[in-house]
């Protein structure tokens, strides 16, 4: 190993590849899954709780493109949401469905969308159950993200099944966690109150006042250039919280 030369300053071919394809690909995956860069028109369930200004630009000004490095990170997400659907395809205790759309929840002139990661129905038991996966850096977790149960809390709000579990995988050992949670019509309430604060915003033209600190978004510490698309004309302009 020590007598091993690396070429030092040369373009790496190999890395330029692989990052104008892992963009190519993702930008075929969101046309299937009508995930364009352009202006979007509804809502998406998994925005529920996150920045509203982020909301507000993409309905503005529509999605910037997405950097390979962001599509990448996509499509670690997308292979723990195959990987664990994989495991319970091959399970004889449950029957799974995957990738299940919504019924539209209103909002005004617009609609909530979104897909359920996983439905299963137990076989012993006869009951159904919605699943939510994410992939998370940390190595335990004591609880799960309170927008990631809304997100859920809103497919069970639009479909039959008033019960389900955010399940996570982490990054780090690939050990799994399960939070299970009913239904609550609070949180379906104040979901929907803070998709349509957006959309008033949105149809007055007026951009969203955020308390950073308060709700600790990572423009807070900025430190959030170059991750969040909005960051230049939002924070990076100036436009702060009031």
């Amino acid at each position: 190993m020590e007598n091993t030369r690396f070429k030092v300053g040369e373009e790496k071919k190999v890395k330029e590849i692989l990052e104008e394809e892992s963009e190519a690909w993702h930008n075929k995956r969101s046309e299937l899954y009508e995930l364009s860069h352009g202006q979007i028109k509804y809502f998406y369930a998994s925005s529920v709780f996150q920045c509203p200004r982020k909301i507000w630009y993409e309905f503005k000004g529509g999605r910037p493109k997405f950097s390979s490095i962001t599509c990448r990170i996509f499509h670690n997400g997308e292979a723990v949401h195959e990987r664990l659907c994989t495991y319970l395809r091959n399970s004889k205790k449950v029957k799974l469905q995957e990738e299940v759309p919504i019924e539209s929840i209103i909002i005004g002139d617009t609609t909530i969308h979104g897909r359920i990661d996983g439905w299963i129905t137990f076989i012993d038991t006869n009951k159904d159950h919605l699943l939510e996966f994410k992939s998370i850096n940390a190595e335990s977790l004591l609880r799960p993200k309170i927008e990631h149960v809304a997100q859920l809390n809103l497919y069970m709000g639009a479909s039959s099944v008033k019960t389900g579990s955010v399940v996570y995988e982490s990054k780090r050992n690939n050990q799994i966690f399960e939070f299970e949670v009913d239904f609550n019509q609070e949180l379906y309430d104040d979901s929907i109150s803070f998709f349509r604060g957006v959309k008033e915003h949105i149809d007055e033209d007026i951009i969203p006042v955020v308390d950073y600190k308060h709700n600790k978004y990572p423009c807070s510490w900025r430190n959030f250039a170059g991750k969040c698309p909005h960051y230049d004309k939002c924070w990076g302009k100036g436009i702060k919280r009031t």
